[in-house]
């Protein structure tokens, strides 16, 4: 038995589309009382039906035909997608993943990694710090050349941010080169060869030095292809967003961000406060996305094969973590880290009919087909 992908096509889009769930039970009734009884035995599946549209096309109907009938005789399985809503209603898209594994028969599962679109950046309105360094969840610290002692901490949020803290970063000593600087990096991928991608962050100095908004291109094996900076500006001393533009490369696979503060007019402490940073697919800045989220409904796929879908909706922390409610409880057992797609996910069904007949009317115009197929695993 194998596994098929849906066809791609216009004839094997639904016309119509019922999606709803299965759950085996047993039920009993109380004979002087009548009071009724049921249990749910950990059968739930989800049960689809498509209606395929009439076709008129001879060699693509006689093709829908000759498939679907070798599934029948097969008994193959199919990856199917909710063509309904095959991205989430909410925000909540990056690389996804399982935050914790969960048994069979679990009502939720936890979930990391949630970005919130259209900000490619986990943690930007830097208010979680898991473990407490003082420098926020998905900050990797940049500190060059002559810099003294560095500390990072909470700051207050800066005016027309959200969130209730920004990240607040001190150099002891920040020496007057333009190699002398610190701040902050983060990874993301997802990149477009030949898009617009825009940063843009709130900054508060405590010192006139340099600021730099800054990227490096990189291609799938992680190495460098192009570095962008915006023009080294003088950090303002009154908080302000800035903002920077470029064009991916080609070969470029993802991208190094980094905001930094650097050359100290004069040798000594230097401070800065960031806040509400945002790199997005976009040649202009947007307003900053806030946290990620998820409407109730929405669908996620674990990779390999098994839909989730919310009960509610759901907000993410700024580290883009959050515990997702379940329609249908799990069906099989998932793994702590295992990767969550979120658009267009699939899970993997069987045909309910053991026949398969198609219809045909003068002209050779196929009829449409309705097709129910059930959750397997």
């Amino acid at each position: 038995m194998a596994t098929r992908d849906w066809p791609a096509g216009p004839q094997w889009e639904p016309q119509t589309l019922t999606w709803g769930a299965r759950v085996p039970t047993s039920g009993w009734a109380g004979f002087y009382s009548g009071q009724r009884q049921r249990v749910a035995h950990l059968g739930h599946r989800q049960v689809v039906t498509v209606t395929l549209p009439a076709w008129r096309d001879a060699t693509q109907a006689a093709a829908r035909e000759a498939w679907l009938q070798s599934l029948v005789a097969s008994g193959d399985l199919v990856r199917l997608r909710p063509w309904h809503r095959s991205v989430p209603l909410g925000n909540a898209r990056g690389s996804m993943t399982l935050g914790a594994s969960a048994a069979a028969g679990a009502s939720s599962v936890s979930v990391i990694g949630a970005a919130p679109a259209p900000n490619m950046l986990l943690g930007g309105s830097f208010e979680v710090d898991t473990d407490a360094n003082g420098r926020s969840d998905h900050m990797q610290s940049y500190i060059t050349g002559s810099t003294g002692a560095v500390t990072f901490e909470a700051g207050p949020p800066l005016p027309g941010a959200t969130g209730l803290r920004s990240q607040r970063i001190t150099a002891a000593a920040l020496g007057t080169s333009s190699g002398d600087a610190i701040g902050v990096r983060q990874d993301t991928t997802g990149i477009i060869p030949g898009r617009s991608y825009t940063m843009a962050v709130s900054v508060l100095s405590a010192t006139a030095c340099g600021l730099r908004l800054y990227w490096d291109w990189m291609a799938a094996d992680g190495a460098t292809v192009l570095s962008n900076a915006q023009t080294t500006v003088t950090a303002p001393l009154s908080a302000a967003r800035l903002t920077h533009t470029s064009t991916a490369p080609a070969n470029a696979a993802s991208v190094r961000a980094y905001v930094w503060a650097q050359a100290n007019p004069a040798p000594g402490i230097a401070q800065i406060n960031l806040d509400d940073w945002q790199f997005e697919q976009s040649a202009a800045a947007s307003a900053f996305a806030g946290s990620a989220s998820l409407a109730a409904g929405d669908f996620l796929g674990v990779v390999g094969g098994q839909l989730l879908q919310a009960a509610s909706a759901v907000a993410f922390t700024d580290a883009g973590a959050a515990t997702v409610p379940l329609v249908l409880p799990l069906r099989r057992a998932v793994t702590s880290g295992t990767a969550l797609a979120w658009n267009s996910p699939t899970s993997t069904f069987e045909l309910a009919a053991a026949e398969l007949a198609a219809a045909y009317t003068p002209g050779l115009v196929q009829q449409p087909l309705e097709l129910t197929f059930v959750e397997a695993f």
